[in-house]
């Protein structure tokens, strides 16, 4: 299968970005736990799914709506091409894109942490099984 350069360098910079919040997220679950910034894992883990499903979405022709919302991203999916995410796991990452950045916001633990990484490896894996090897960034090159 052909793909333009054009739409190529689009999914490369999109999965740049992507990349950074993965990376950030995978290097504070290194932390200790008295340290470690869980809230900002669960964001930087949110961030990460919202990324490759907006590249699966550009990767298929869909123009990808500006919103933090997984539910919404997941839904304009063609079903063939939904990755394995229940509802419950859509809303948690949903409300981790804005809620955990202010006060008073619930707080969230290593357990929480741990999944949101799960979720997001998850994601980042199905999407980057469907997308042309071409659009893989090397590790070297997100940097």
């Amino acid at each position: 299968m052909s793909v333009p350069p054009e739409l190529i360098e689009v999914l490369q910079q999109w999965m740049a970005k992507a990349e950074s919040d993965y990376a950030i997220a995978r290097h504070a679950m290194q932390m200790k736990p008295e340290d470690c910034p869980f809230d900002m894992i669960c964001f930087h883990c949110q961030q990460v799914v919202e990324k490759y499903l907006k590249m699966l979405h550009i990767f298929l022709g869909i123009d990808p709506p500006r919103t933090h919302k997984v539910d919404a991203l997941f839904d304009l999916l063609p079903e063939n091409m939904r990755p394995m995410l229940a509802e419950r796991e859509q809303e948690i990452l949903s409300d981790y894109a804005v809620i955990n950045r202010y006060p008073g916001s619930p707080v969230v633990g290593s357990t929480e942490a741990t999944e949101a990484l799960r979720l997001a490896d998850d994601i980042r894996d199905f999407v980057r099984s469907k997308l042309p090897p071409q659009a893989l960034l090397k590790p070297k090159e997100l940097l």
